[in-house]
């Protein structure tokens, strides 16, 4: 069974499509942190990227005094970080350094590319490679969207962490057979987009235009779910860590209750005849529903 991982995207700006409370204040980010801290919960993801919220973690690393090893931060270098830059080993070490600073730490537990095409650039790599060298991070990893990206990651032979999206109806990393593959490669997985970034839990008088499609696919899952008699949150939240390959399941909350409830239905058991259902049903759902980053994009049509 997978573990938690509590992402931080939230705390530092507002995401996600079905966020109805936009950004938490300082106070509820410490009181969700103090929560996951007590329940055991290790491994925080952030990146740069994330608004103020390596600030924020800092801060709270700083005032609690937490131990390292009760607190290991994943970070990502900032998208167009290396867009322009002349010395890509100085900028990724100045990078890197930037956002120590920020989380008051001095290393990290991973640093991944927050732009999955730069695993195509060798000296980026190479790059990455050597700040885990220099001992400023204990694994460097990806980010990614698609699997040609994680396939390029697993045949550099260089990363550790892969962090990817896997939900009930994103199955790629199982018919493709890459969590397998990457696994057999002693690469950790982190998967992301448990609930599809709220999608899942949407009102669907409130499903935007541009993801109209996903109605019938949403439909056919409340259904599965009245059949089996399971709780839809619990059902996505746990679908993930059901996979032997997944290692992290990265959530995402933006209050200490919703943080409460994850906690408490983590580790449910699901129906073997439901699991087998879902992957029939929805193994090939199109990348324009699936995939967030392509939201924008069919918003524009």
């Amino acid at each position: 069974m997978a573990n938690l991982c509590l992402g931080t995207v939230q705390f530092g700006m507002h995401y996600g499509i079905n966020n109805a409370l936009g950004q938490p204040s300082e106070q509820d980010v410490f009181q969700i942190l103090d929560l996951a801290v007590k329940h055991g919960i290790e491994v925080f993801d952030t990146a740069a990227a994330y608004g103020n919220a390596e600030e924020l973690l800092g801060k709270y690393i700083s005032a609690r005094h937490i131990e390292k090893e009760k607190f290991k931060v994943i970070s990502k270098l900032c998208p167009k970080a290396m867009e322009d830059a002349s010395d890509l080993e100085k900028t990724l070490w100045e990078e890197v350094c930037a956002s120590l600073e920020r989380l008051q730490i001095k290393q990290l537990y991973g640093y991944l590319l927050h732009k999955p095409e730069y695993i195509y650039n060798r000296d980026i790599v190479a790059a990455l490679k050597k700040i885990k060298q220099d001992g400023l991070v204990s694994n460097i990893g990806i980010s990614i969207y698609k699997i040609s990206e994680g396939e390029a990651a697993v045949q550099s032979g260089m990363i550790d962490f892969i962090q990817m999206p896997y939900n009930i109806f994103d199955q790629r990393g199982d018919y493709t057979g890459f969590l397998q593959k990457a696994k057999s490669q002693g690469i950790t997985i982190f998967t992301r987009s448990a609930f599809l970034q709220g999608l899942f839990l949407m009102d669907d008088k409130k499903i935007p235009n541009y993801l109209e499609k996903a109605k019938k696919y949403l439909y056919e899952f409340e259904a599965l779910c009245k059949e089996y008699q399971l709780d839809k949150v619990s059902t996505l939240l746990n679908y993930p860590a059901h996979n032997q390959f997944i290692d992290y399941v990265v959530i995402g909350v933006d209050n200490v209750k919703q943080l409460q409830e994850h906690i408490d239905n983590f580790g449910a058991k699901l129906p073997l005849e439901f699991l087998q259902k879902v992957s029939q049903k929805f193994a090939n759902i199109e990348e324009e529903i699936i995939l967030p980053n392509l939201w924008g994009s069919e918003k524009q049509k």
